[in-house]
């Protein structure tokens, strides 16, 4: 099952010049990150529900909620993803990222002549060169703006990691937060002074419109006062628990020889660079052949 065609466009015309071994493998390796991914977005959607039940304890409103805040992730852990999709070959990133080199070679050839197919022979030589200069070439370099991308990107799923992880603690520590909750409002039940007791009293009764759906609790940050002290030094374990569990995919694609420096990444890095090249190639034979037009017509006197 080709599950990373749904994610990332991976076809099967996208390794007709790789080898069979290649192809097995980064089928494998984008089927693992898509899978990977669903997970994320799953956790995601749950995390937004349980937002939707603490804040509204409605499921009406609790699943449009879920939808809403898993939709965002899923755009958001996309862009990611698809930001750190770049090869690391040097060689080959350079000469996608400015082809000047190659466009000098045919500054002064005369193309005017030439046919579409002999423009292919000429795309299809560069293409092979392409790809045996790239087997041997080293990592990139990191500029400070791929740094300062980086680090943006890396603040971007941390914050999602730890929205996440809090929405996934109140569903899984629910029971221990209610009976903490329960355990606060009978102590509190004899008191009767004092505008914060009141307060607590009243973010402890249930709703107006009817009973707890979630957490017996009205105030959001009260829970996650209640949740950061009942679970203690477990949520700061938990929570680095997601925070790598989100930070996986952005690590690998970034650093594993089967992106980075994969089939996949390198033949659509020269399938660009071949698109770029025969537009060059075409325009140029088009630019020639009008000045020759505009030469051999003679002026016109009006």
């Amino acid at each position: 099952m080709n599950l990373g065609k749904y994610i990332f466009g991976i076809r099967e015309e996208d390794f007709r010049r790789a080898t069979e071994k290649e192809r097995n493998d980064q089928f494998l390796s984008y089927n693992l990150l898509s899978a990977m991914y669903f997970i994320l977005v799953i956790f995601s959607t749950v995390a937004g529900g349980c937002y939707g039940l603490l804040i509204f304890q409605d499921w009406a409103l609790a699943i449009p909620s879920a939808i809403l805040f898993g939709g965002i992730c899923f755009v958001l852990l996309l862009l990611v993803l698809f930001l750190n999709l770049t090869t690391g070959d040097a060689w080959l990133y350079n000469t996608m990222t400015d082809m000047t080199t190659v466009f000098n070679r045919h500054e002064q050839e005369d193309l005017s002549h030439a046919s579409n197919h002999q423009l292919h022979l000429i795309v299809e030589s560069h293409e092979q060169e392409i790809r045996t200069a790239s087997m041997a070439s080293p990592d990139t370099t990191p500029t400070v703006s791929m740094i300062f991308v980086s680090i943006i990107k890396l603040t971007l799923l941390l914050i999602i990691s730890c929205a996440v992880a809090n929405g996934m603690e109140l569903w899984m520590f629910q029971d221990q937060i209610n009976e903490s909750l329960s355990t606060i409002k009978t102590q509190m039940a004899p008191i009767q002074s004092g505008i914060l007791n009141q307060w607590t009293q009243e973010m402890l009764d249930p709703p107006v419109h009817g009973e707890f759906t979630f957490i017996h609790c009205q105030s959001p940050l009260m829970t996650w006062e209640i949740l950061a002290i009942s679970l203690g030094p477990t949520k700061v374990l938990i929570d680095m628990l997601f925070y790598c569990l989100f930070l996986i995919p952005f690590i690998l694609v970034r650093k594993s020889r089967q992106y980075a420096h994969g089939a996949y990444l390198r033949e659509i890095a020269i399938r660009d660079i071949s698109i770029s090249y025969m537009s060059f190639l075409l325009t140029q034979r088009k630019c020639q052949q009008l000045e020759e037009e505009i030469k051999q017509t003679p002026p016109t006197v009006s």
